[in-house]
């Protein structure tokens, strides 16, 4: 699954990288025919240990930039809003978790405690993002111009001044006061569908619908189910609903292999609901937007904050953005999202 990946949205940045130039003076001039001089020895070449970026910076400053069509969900834990960064950066530069330094600080989740930690490391490239602007989208499609402000490691682990093992690199972000975004890309005018409560007939028909698909018969089996979850959301006078339902072995003491599958249909005015898309991503039941960021017609989602057993380990996920028509060999590669794995031990 990519932790964006990374994220996510298309700033051009220039990254200014001090380079020492020495260069010699040559006079072409006629001269007297004489032997010449000995050579005075030159002024010491220059170090490069003094420029202000570290040895890790390795890409030219003129093909830095950020990627044109990038795009990833934003976390707000407590007043404090991040976007993953990883992926955004062209070329690719994986980031280092040694560049974390100084004191943790705990952000409150909303099943758990979050532990995070300054990129104080971070080469000169990657703090260049510092102050970008970039612009993100309310739920409903609001836009919400705001500011990456720092450069941070955030993770989880059961001891608190802990990145743990699968720590997420992220860029703070300063939004316009009142305007939390949920998504930040750059892509032109994307669409966003208004969330709309819907009506019993409209469930009825829809989970009746979903029952019959070939991916739920199958997780059934063997499987006890949550409760199906229904999200509407209106693109005019067009309807979309989306319904997700969660399976898991309760009775299966350390593989409880949970299973999220998920159908988007439209609702058609005097017709049976229309499948658009299935998917058995693992993330949360809950959509919390439905958005065409690049107008192909496939439908894209964002959901909410999820925590799966997986009996040794918990999934856990803070935002997953979701693409099903994006390059990928499976689901998983064609979301991105703000995730780790948590050591959990089996009882």
């Amino acid at each position: 699954m990519r932790r964006i990946g990374l994220l996510t949205s298309t700033v051009l940045l220039p990254v200014l990288l001090l380079v020492p130039l020495l260069a010699g003076c040559h006079d072409r001039a006629a001269k007297p025919a004489q032997p010449p001089a000995p050579k005075a020895p030159g002024p010491p070449a220059a170090s490069t240990d003094a420029a202000a970026a570290p040895s890790s910076v390795d890409v030219p400053a003129a093909r830095a930039r950020w990627k044109p069509d990038a795009i990833a969900p934003v976390v707000t834990l407590g007043d404090r809003s991040f976007v993953a960064l990883t992926g955004w950066l062209e070329p690719d530069a994986t980031p280092d978790v040694a560049w974390a330094g100084g004191p943790f600080t705990q952000l409150g989740g909303a099943h758990h405690s979050i532990s995070m930690q300054a990129a104080t490391g971070a080469p000169a490239l990657w703090k260049s993002a510092i102050g970008a602007a970039v612009t993100g989208y309310r739920y409903e499609g609001t836009r919400c111009p705001t500011t990456i402000t720092g450069l941070y490691w955030l993770g989880r682990d059961h001891m608190p001044d802990s990145l743990g093992d699968d720590p997420v690199f992220v860029g703070e972000l300063a939004p316009t006061p009142g305007c939390l975004p949920i998504v930040v890309t750059d892509r032109n005018e994307p669409v966003f569908g208004i969330a709309t409560k819907p009506a019993p007939k409209q469930v009825a028909a829809v989970t009746k619908a979903f029952a019959k698909l070939p991916q739920v018969r199958a997780a059934a089996r063997g499987r006890d189910d949550d409760k199906a979850t229904v999200s509407l959301f209106m693109f005019g006078a067009d309807a979309r609903i989306v319904v997700a339902q969660v399976f898991v072995k309760r009775d299966a003491a350390c593989d409880p292999e949970p299973l999220v599958v998920r159908a988007t249909f439209a609702l058609d005015p005097g017709a049976a609901p229309r499948l658009l898309t299935t998917t058995t991503l693992e993330a949360s039941p809950v959509t919390r937007a439905m958005l065409d960021s690049n107008h192909d017609g496939v439908l894209e989602l964002v959901f909410d904050e999820a925590s799966f057993d997986h009996g040794m380990s918990t999934h856990e996920l803070l935002a997953t953005y979701f693409d099903p028509a994006a390059a990928g060999a499976d689901d998983a590669a064609r979301a991105s999202s703000i995730a780790w794995s948590l050591y959990a031990g089996c009882d």
